[in-house]
């Protein structure tokens, strides 16, 4: 669900789902998580916008809202939905390494399937170098490598 029409969309379409079968369901969403940021930050990059042009279709839409429970809320009721709770969690994650960080950035990333294998390298080392300029990381001096933040809201 990356733009609101998709999210609408995909709402009715669990809404029908519930109403033939009466049943109930959990949707969890990331409201916001710093590879938004990232993704945007390495967008903008003549080395890397070729590749990312439609990075905004991988953005959630509430990822700048002040309050996303009460625009996800809105949403709900507009597709139908009548019973519902919308809770805002803070969370943050802790990637115990480089290799950690960098292997879950592979399992979510979708512009790496447009890159060959060395350029996906070069991109996942630029991820990298954008999560040290967003200070989102800290020497281990026990593994001398890295710990990485992400402050998320789910």
């Amino acid at each position: 669900m990356c733009v609101f029409y998709f999210c609408r969309r995909a709402l009715q379409n669990i809404r029908q789902l519930l109403r033939v079968s009466g049943g109930d369901c959990l949707l969890v969403f990331l409201a916001n998580i710093p590879t938004y940021d990232l993704y945007l930050t390495l967008a903008k990059t003549q080395k890397w916008r070729d590749y990312m042009r439609d990075v905004q279709q991988f953005i959630s839409p509430l990822r700048s809202s002040s309050d996303p429970g009460a625009e996800y809320s809105k949403l709900l009721a507009e597709t139908g939905f009548v019973d519902y709770t919308v809770e805002i969690r803070n969370e943050t994650y802790v990637y115990e390494g480089t290799q950690n960080f960098k292997d879950n950035i592979k399992s979510i990333c979708p512009f790496l399937e447009r890159m060959s294998p060395a350029m996906q390298e070069d991109f996942l080392d630029d991820i990298v170098q954008c999560v040290a300029d967003m200070n989102l990381r800290e020497a281990d001096i026990n593994t001398k490598d890295f710990k990485f933040f992400g402050s998320y809201k789910l």
